[in-house]
């Protein structure tokens, strides 16, 4: 009777340890063609890393502000009571108000023009500050999303405890330097109350506003005076006019270290574009040695 002839585990070990053995083992039959082939290379890994590294880039600069407001001074840059600023403007016609963008401010005024939004995280609050283009972004922590579109629905302004005079802190966000943020809160205020942000005059709406003004300033001098008006006094008179509004919004209750958690996705981005520059060197430096063969 013959036996059948079995592979033991001590054969598959040994071939197993031939095969791992290297150039001195059964691995030296490998074709010497084959041996001799250059190692490919993968032109298209750094067009990919290139792209996630733009991409990553690219959403990392829309983090810029929350990491420069995360990193600004904790105490508030005091701009105090605005009511006054008009007065201050009729006694020193230089004089303007500045308020830092991006920064903790404290401020406090008497509110007006009050509005009701439901569509926030949070019902929110938004006014304006008597005298001046200072406008507040202020969440109401008690009223639920229901009761806060019976509000608008009835069309009446939500109460505060204090609805008299305003007094608190937040983020100062200049809307010159918003970009296309909060587009629908200047859009809202320019309907409803009129009001003309300089943020959302481009070029061609300014000229627009410049030609409807002048043509305003001719008819008038023309009515007051009985004649037409050269074209100089009426480019004085538009200098004298208000085109536009600067303005502020401060977002209440916003302190610098609140955003701590804005800071996460900025590091792991960070991250990726780190790995990709490292990743990337990685493949040159390769790519060159094959090369040089």
């Amino acid at each position: 009777m013959v036996e059948a002839e079995t592979d033991s585990p001590q054969n598959d070990d040994d071939e197993m340890d031939d095969w791992l053995a290297g150039p001195e083992g059964p691995r030296s039959d490998v074709d010497p063609e084959l041996a001799e082939l250059t190692p490919s290379i993968h032109y298209h890994r750094p067009i990919i890393m290139i792209a996630v590294m733009c991409f990553a880039l690219y959403l990392l600069q829309r983090y810029t502000e929350e990491i420069q407001y995360f990193l600004s001074p904790a105490e508030p840059h005091v701009i105090g009571e605005v009511t006054d600023f008009p007065s201050r403007v009729n006694e020193d016609p230089t004089w303007k108000l500045e308020i830092p963008h991006n920064r903790l401010v404290e401020v406090a005024g008497i509110p007006s023009r009050t509005s009701l939004s439901c569509k926030s995280r949070s019902p929110t609050r938004y006014f304006k500050l008597v005298g001046s283009q200072v406008y507040i972004e202020q969440p109401i922590e008690n009223l639920d999303t229901f009761e806060c579109e019976q509000q608008t629905q009835r069309r009446t302004q939500y109460e505060i405890e204090d609805t008299a005079f305003f007094e608190g802190r937040g983020r100062a966000i200049s809307m010159q330097q918003s970009g296309e943020r909060y587009q629908a809160f200047r859009a809202f205020y320019e309907k409803t109350y009129g009001e003309l942000f300089c943020a959302s005059l481009d070029g061609a709406k300014l000229e627009r506003r410049k030609s409807l003004l002048r043509q305003m300033l001719r008819n008038k001098q023309k009515a007051e005076t009985g004649k037409d008006p050269s074209d100089a006094e009426v480019e004085a008179a538009l200098a004298e006019e208000t085109l536009c509004h600067d303005a502020w919004l401060i977002q209440i209750d916003k302190t610098p270290r609140q955003l701590g958690s804005w800071i996460l996705p900025p590091i792991v981005l960070s991250l990726i574009v780190l790995w990709d520059i490292f990743a990337l060197l990685l493949w040159i430096r390769r790519t060159v040695s094959v090369l040089r063969g």
